[in-house]
């Protein structure tokens, strides 16, 4: 059992829990607690750290501990679970036993507890070491397989054999040629396998030298068996136990008779050896060819894993997201304010959390924080929390965001829809790390990473009156654009396959392709949505794609009908008319592969390369 256990105590009642503790200390354990009184409490713990055990009133306001047991449950977590409860009756108990929980006390008779503590704790170590035991029992059971299925698998022969020139262990491989059992061979001397003709004129003096210590190889002819004569090469190994003795040889031989009678016929024939040894050039030649064009693909097929690389879920090639998760790594190392702009859909909060999981505090918590969506009476309360009679309703402590955030990433998003007084307040956490909960006399000082976004102009907002502008150059130490989908047409397609994975995964529906008509169509429309509408439209696609693949007039008429504007009325099969602007999209959704361009506009090469002769596109 640990030297100190910590100690998970599930109560509402303050004094209850003080009963619980004073039990434990008069039961003369060291321990570490902490009380909670909510599923989400507890959840929370669970993730914070390591628990040894967990003390549970049966019965709080909207938790009980059978949802106790649940989230244990769903944390997947095997810990001594002890109820302390003030209800009696057998039946309460046995709901209880059946729900998972290992003891069930009365609170008013407590002399149990510290040994149930104590044996639940060492019964929980004894199932940890037996699950850990039957996984190594099994790890080596299924590496012996692997061993017993590589060997006897293997077409070369091979064999052990012990310091008495016995064979210990053959390969399936050795008896089928032998057209022997392994017990026919196992535990009888080599000597009586080969007879002494063979044995004494090239076996012997070999495994002599191996059990000497050397290694040996060499080819030779046998009379093998049933197979008759034939040509081997031999390798001979020498086993060595912990003290460095030779206590094994293993004999691997492998049949390389056709090699050998052809080096023969070849060596008889100059001329035809001279023919083989040019057709052998040429193999070689090509294979090096071969890899040279191997290699050259696996350096493009590198780079563009690089340039594909995503952080925290945001999926991109293009150069302005690699911008973007350049700037992500260079200000995750520092603990500066971040203020993230773009349009709304653009994925500001994963930039804030791809910082935070780069930076030193990913293993703490990340707090975001929606500061439009909440109204003006409650967004003080939810930042900085407030004490219990700080207004009607407030029962009780209650911790904010910015606490809860300690020592981890605070993100709060739509910052500019901060009203002017929570503005004021947020410049003080900012500039001196601490503020007072509502009601409260006693500042809390706290340690948080604060990231902030917003889709509006906040220089603009600065101008207006309605943002301080102390407060923006505060937040907006370094500031980070995100760009909007229609800035990087080039990610369209790889987001647009990233996005139907995803959702077919989440749908449940059967795996169909993205038909270069939905790509085409995709990269033609603006998406004022940004990425969210991107989703959507993708998700909408797939409930009205019965089977094949997804095609363009499965997306939503909103995506699709800027690409039909060009289509003749009753004519849906004519194709659209090429325009600069979309052989410009098209190219930059293919990263410039002008004949996956071409297929992406339904044209044929030459069409394209006709239509880029006439058109200058370097804008």
């Amino acid at each position: 059992m640990p030297e100190s256990l910590r100690i998970l105590i599930l109560e509402d009642s303050e004094a209850d829990a003080e009963l619980v503790l004073r039990e434990l200390r008069r039961g003369g354990l060291e321990f570490t607690s902490h009380r909670v009184d909510s599923a989400e409490a507890m959840a929370a713990a669970l993730r914070s750290g390591h628990w040894d055990a967990v003390i549970a009133d049966y019965t709080m306001p909207g938790f009980t501990a059978i949802d106790a047991l649940q989230v244990l449950r769903e944390h997947e977590l095997d810990l001594p679970f002890v109820i302390v409860s003030g209800t009696t009756g057998e039946a309460v108990a046995v709901e209880a036993m059946k729900g998972g929980a290992h003891d069930y006390l009365m609170k008013d008779n407590l002399t149990r507890l510290v040994p149930a503590v104590r044996r639940e704790v060492r019964e929980a170590a004894q199932r940890r070491q037996r699950r850990r035991a039957e996984r190594e029992l099994a790890e080596a059971a299924e590496a012996r397989a692997r061993y017993e299925f590589i060997v006897n698998t293997s077409r070369d022969f091979m064999s052990l054999v012990d310091s008495d020139y016995t064979y210990q262990a053959v390969n399936k491989a050795y008896c089928n040629a032998m057209q022997k059992t392994r017990e026919e061979v196992i535990g009888r001397a080599v000597a009586e396998i080969w007879g002494p003709d063979t044995y004494d004129r090239i076996i012997k003096d070999q495994l002599e030298r191996c059990f000497a210590g050397d290694d040996v190889q060499y080819e030779e002819w046998f009379e093998f068996g049933p197979l008759g004569r034939r040509y081997f090469h031999v390798c001979y190994t020498p086993f060595h136990n912990q003290d460095g003795v030779v206590t094994h040889v293993v004999v691997v031989s492998r049949d390389i008779t056709e090699r050998k009678l052809m080096e023969e016929e070849l060596a008889e024939k100059g001329e035809e050896l001279e023919q083989k040894r040019q057709q052998l050039e040429r193999l070689v030649a090509q294979r090096e060819a071969e890899l040279e064009r191997k290699t050259t693909d696996l350096s493009e097929l590198r780079r563009q894993l690089k340039r594909h690389q995503a952080i925290a879920g945001m999926v991109g090639g293009s150069s302005e997201m690699a911008r973007l998760f350049d700037s992500i790594r260079d200000v995750a190392a520092v603990n500066v304010p971040v203020l993230i702009q773009g349009e709304s859909g653009t994925g500001k909060e994963l930039v804030a959390r791809g910082i935070h999981a780069e930076g030193p505090r990913a293993d703490n918590a990340f707090i975001a924080v929606n500061c439009g969506a909440l109204p003006e009476g409650l967004l003080e309360s939810e930042l900085f929390g407030h004490v219990e009679g700080a207004f009607t309703g407030a029962v009780r402590d209650r911790k904010g965001r910015f606490e809860l955030a300690d020592g981890g990433t605070i993100f709060l998003d739509e910052v500019a829809d901060l009203p002017p007084a929570m503005q004021v307040k947020l410049l003080r956490v900012v500039q001196e790390g601490k503020f007072e909960p509502v009601g409260g006399e006693r500042s809390v000082k706290v340690d948080v990473r604060l990231i902030s976004a917003t889709n509006k102009d906040l220089r603009a907002e600065v101008a207006a009156g309605r943002f301080r502008e102390d407060l923006y150059y505060r937040l907006a130490v370094v500031p980070i654009h995100v760009p909007a989908l229609r800035e990087r047409l080039g990610d369209i397609p790889l987001l647009a396959e990233h996005v139907l994975a995803r959702s077919i995964e989440k749908m449940a529906r059967p795996i169909v392709d993205l038909a270069d008509s939905a790509v085409l169509a995709l990269t033609q429309y603006d998406w004022p949505g940004n990425v969210r509408e991107l989703e959507n439209a993708i998700q909408y696609a797939l409930v009205r794609c019965k089977d094949g693949p997804l095609k363009a007039e499965h997306l939503p008429p909103t995506v699709t009908r800027p690409a039909a504007a060009g289509t003749a009325p009753g004519n849906p099969a004519r194709k659209e008319k090429l325009t600069v602007e979309r052989v410009r999209r098209a190219l930059k959704a293919a990263d410039g592969n002008k004949v996956r361009a071409a297929r992406l506009l339904g044209v044929s090469r030459a069409t394209l390369y006709r239509f880029l002769d006439g058109h200058d596109l370097a804008g």
